[in-house]
């Protein structure tokens, strides 16, 4: 099929297909934000093979939790499901190396996380490492890795200077962030998420690393209003992929490979839709719950950005990658073409402050996104397109 081939056609083309099933879950209840990106997404793949592609869904992570969610679709438990490099970085090391470099991304609302999604999904689904890495544990990434939001620091008192900093604990959501708490003088805890509203709630940690959707569904925002956000330096983002069992894949005829790929469109308008409306809830949330956002102070400022660019530095030696100082170039050269389609050809604002974004995407929806996830699918992902 043509990538463009229209919905009669593609129902054509299943007239004489048998029936398939694929068993799925996803990471959140029915209809929330962490699973309409997938309820969506299949529901599109079910009528554009007019019923031929069934999905037998488990919500909530009800198969396997997202540690051991990429064991479960390896093992044939799942077909299909999230899952989440960050858990196990000794068998995704090259994925890994690139969710290192995730800080790169500018820092603004809307911008950064658009120009996050180009570079991510262009570098991830081309560099032969990362490739291969799937191959090696037995997976086909239908999406190579998608993201829900830039991740910011969320504390239950304004934490903006070295001297606010200093010697307070926050939960580090990747491996990196570990290193940049430490460069602003914060003591980096083992928490698991789900513990992370009572531990801010007793006092046990000051403050959670964590991006909007995250920190939107937990209920954090209510012991944590107050959110550094700053405009010129990030942290690295923890991110997700959608998996497949390889063996299944491989079984599947190419029409309906074709057109598991081809819809990802509603998926990634979905994604975007749960990151960016997420984001204007916590901007919504904290300013109710007395909390508001702030940038750093030009000191802190001044610590993250000089570390970043030391684990830019440090990713250059990378074992992980044939060339690891070509892969940081292909890094920061696909970043800055993003950023240029992102801000020249679609022309969004890069100056909006959190308050203003939350006010101009309060009539937005999934929609919204169509245009760039079109640019995601032709730019981004043209190559990994079965044929």
């Amino acid at each position: 099929m043509d990538a463009d081939a229209t919905i009669d056609e593609y129902r054509e083309a299943f007239a004489d297909v048998d029936p398939i099933t694929i068993y799925a879950q996803t990471g959140g209840p029915q209809g929330s934000r962490l699973s309409l990106l997938l309820e969506e997404y299949f529901g599109a793949v079910d009528e554009w093979s007019d019923g031929k592609i069934q999905f037998e869904v488990e919500f909530s992570n009800a198969v396997a939790a997202p540690p051991d969610a990429d064991d479960a679709v390896q093992d044939g438990r799942l077909d299909l499901a999230p899952i989440f490099a960050t858990y196990d970085p000794d068998s995704y090391p090259a994925l890994n190396s690139l969710l290192d470099l995730t800080f790169t991304a500018d820092q603004s609302p809307l911008v950064g996380p658009l120009q996050l999604s180009g570079w991510m999904t262009e570098v991830s689904a081309s560099d032969p490492s990362i490739v291969d890495e799937y191959e090696a544990n037995g997976l086909y990434p239908l999406v190579p890795i998608y993201h829900a939001g830039l991740d910011a620091l969320y504390c239950s008192e304004p934490r903006t200077s070295l001297d606010d900093l200093d010697g307070a604990s926050s939960r580090a959501a990747t491996r990196v962030q570990v290193d940049q708490l430490a460069a602003l003088g914060m003591e980096s805890v083992s928490l698991d998420f789900t513990e992370a509203f009572e531990g801010l709630q007793r006092g046990a940690v000051d403050c959670i690393n964590a991006g909007p959707l995250s920190a939107t569904v937990s209920g954090i925002l209510e012991v944590a209003p107050d959110a550094t956000i700053d405009p010129e330096a990030g942290f690295s983002v923890g991110s997700g992929s959608i998996a497949v069992n390889r063996d299944v894949w491989d079984s599947l005829p190419l029409v309906a490979q074709q057109l598991l790929h081809d819809r990802l469109d509603v998926f990634f308008q979905y994604q975007l839709d749960g990151a960016f409306g997420s984001y204007a809830e916590m901007v919504e949330t904290i300013t109710a719950a007395g909390g508001g956002t702030q940038p750093f102070e030009s000191d802190a400022r001044e610590a993250l950005l000089a570390v970043n660019e030391d684990l830019l530095d440090e990713a250059r030696d990378n074992p992980d990658h044939e060339d690891p100082s070509a892969f940081v170039d292909t890094v920061l050269d696909s970043s800055d073409r993003w950023y240029d389609a992102v801000t020249k050809d679609l022309e969004y604002d890069v100056d909006l402050s959190p308050e203003e974004f939350a006010e101009w995407y309060a009539d937005k929806g999934p929609d919204t996104w169509a245009e760039f996830a079109d640019l995601l699918m032709r730019d981004a992902l043209a190559d990994q397109r079965p044929s």
